[in-house]
């Protein structure tokens, strides 16, 4: 009961150094965020626009550019959202890297197609685990039916 209590205290007091180092613009200690995103591939010679959030991700030690549609993070606390994920690497080069699961499907698209890719972000080295990739926007894409 004793090592339990302990136990507790001691997230509680890591999550609160976490939320407040986070909070105050710092790393912090931040565990792995859930994310989704929907990316386009690049197509060459298309303009995307000032506003475009223009992606880039390492894979397998290449760089391949996407346009990132939309972004969500899952964060129980509340504290991050899928904006300031994109906050945290567009000043990077590249701005993610892909570490394990699917990450030849995603660099495989062809130019102009999309897909959203689920996994879990590291702030700490800006690196992304994917879980699923599936064709398609996704949870963005507007409603089929009503």
């Amino acid at each position: 009961m004793i090592k339990a209590v302990r136990v507790i205290v001691l997230l509680v007091a890591l999550s609160n150094y976490a939320a407040s180092a986070t909070a105050q613009g710092g790393g912090g200690i931040m565990l792995p965020l859930p994310t989704t995103m929907s990316l386009e591939k690049v197509l060459a010679g298309k303009p995307y626009g000032d506003n475009a959030k223009i992606l880039s991700i390492a894979i397998d030690r290449k760089t391949y550019y996407y346009v990132l549609r939309d972004i969500y993070a899952e964060d129980p606390v509340g504290f991050t959202m899928g904006i300031d994920v994109w906050r945290h690497v567009q000043s990077s080069r590249p701005m993610m890297t892909v570490r394990g699961g699917d990450g030849t499907a995603v660099a495989e698209l062809e130019p102009g197609q999309t897909v959203t890719v689920q996994g879990l972000f590291s702030f700490g080295s800006r690196s992304f685990a994917i879980s699923e990739v599936v064709p398609g926007l996704g949870l963005s894409a507007p409603p089929k039916h009503y």
